[in-house]
């Protein structure tokens, strides 16, 4: 293996598809996990982390899967609220499962895992433990880029 490979590359997405007896009904709703590949020397040191997100914490104390948005509804059907905006209410208080892909920000301490939502979740390299949503240091409003580069 060429030395320009050497270094960290990571990468996330769905692992883990039920909870109880209730199975998510697509791929991309699964609960995330992030996954870190070291390469040095030729050696490839492969670890793994579930995201330690809100949602997972809720549906492991219930053990089922608890209310959210999802591209495909669950076997059997979860409960969704008739009330109008509820289930919206729902995916911005647990909105925190899914981040496409992780960025290091120009001080190359910090490194923050985007998603299609405006929300960077701030990241550990090292243990790959969330340390919360990145927070702004002014009112500007900020999208913190392309989340699906090609």
């Amino acid at each position: 293996m060429p030395s320009w490979a050497n270094g960290s590359f990571y990468t996330s997405g769905p692992s883990k598809f039920e909870m109880g007896d209730v199975k998510l009904g697509m791929a991309v709703d699964g609960f995330g996990r992030f996954n870190k590949f070291e390469i040095n020397d030729g050696k490839v040191n492969f670890s793994s982390k579930m995201l330690d997100s809100k949602w997972l914490e809720l549906c492991e104390s219930k053990n089922d899967i608890e209310p959210r948005l999802l591209f495909s509804e669950t076997s059997p059907p979860r409960m969704r609220s008739h009330i109008p905006g509820m289930n919206m209410y729902y995916e911005q208080k647990y909105g925190d499962n899914i981040f496409v892909q992780m960025i290091a920000m120009p001080d190359k301490k910090t490194f923050v895992a985007t998603t299609d939502e405006p929300v960077p979740l701030v990241l550990d390299p090292v243990t790959m433990k969330s340390k919360g949503m990145l927070k702004w240091d002014d009112k500007v409003a900020c999208v913190m880029g392309i989340t699906h580069p090609k």
